[in-house]
């Protein structure tokens, strides 16, 4: 009896292919990225969540340079934890609101947490949206999707603890719409 269950036990495949099994994956996301340097200092962030299997994931990497006083810190941190750090409205206006602890990420010179928040805005120099059909073969499976990207160049409010002020960068708003594993 318990093997007739299993037999009826119905099972996702699709139409054409002739029975290839179809695993649909939603992912979508927001990133951004910035920088500012003078002849003092050098500073950039980068920042992306997104969902993995719908669970929200986040990275931030996050780097000072001060050359007046040879101080060079670097942090990177991912995770759960990170999910809301980064926000891409789809206007092209952008937030980033973290914390980066050391006793959490990868760091380099970074002793206690740091603090940047940041609000971008479309500053009319760029933007392209578009829209392409992927195939992407990693781990020996194959996947295909319908993937959309939207992209703003930004000016960027920044408050990092060490500079605060204007920067410039980008912010994008990523999905990958009914992607399959195929293979």
């Amino acid at each position: 009896m318990a093997v007739a269950a299993v037999l009826v036990t119905p099972t996702a495949y699709s139409g054409p292919g002739g029975g290839t099994q179809v695993t649909h994956f939603p992912s979508r996301g927001a990133g951004v990225d910035f920088s500012y340097t003078n002849p003092n200092m050098f500073y950039y962030l980068v920042g992306v969540a997104y969902d993995d299997m719908n669970v929200a994931q986040s990275y931030v990497e996050y780097e000072f340079d001060d050359y007046i006083n040879s101080r060079f810190i670097h942090i990177r941190c991912e995770g759960p934890a990170y999910a809301n750090a980064v926000s891409v409205m789809s206007n092209g206006s952008s937030t980033v609101n973290v914390t980066l602890d050391p006793a959490d990420c990868e760091s380099s010179n970074v002793f206690a947490p740091i603090t940047v928040t940041a609000n971008g805005q479309f500053d009319g120099n760029y933007s392209s949206s578009n829209k392409e059909i992927k195939k992407e073969t990693y781990g020996g499976a194959t996947y295909m999707s319908n993937y959309k990207t939207d992209t703003w160049s930004q000016t960027f409010s920044v408050d990092n603890g060490f500079y605060s002020g204007t920067c410039t960068g980008n912010a994008s708003i990523f999905q990958n719409i009914d992607r399959k594993r195929v293979k």
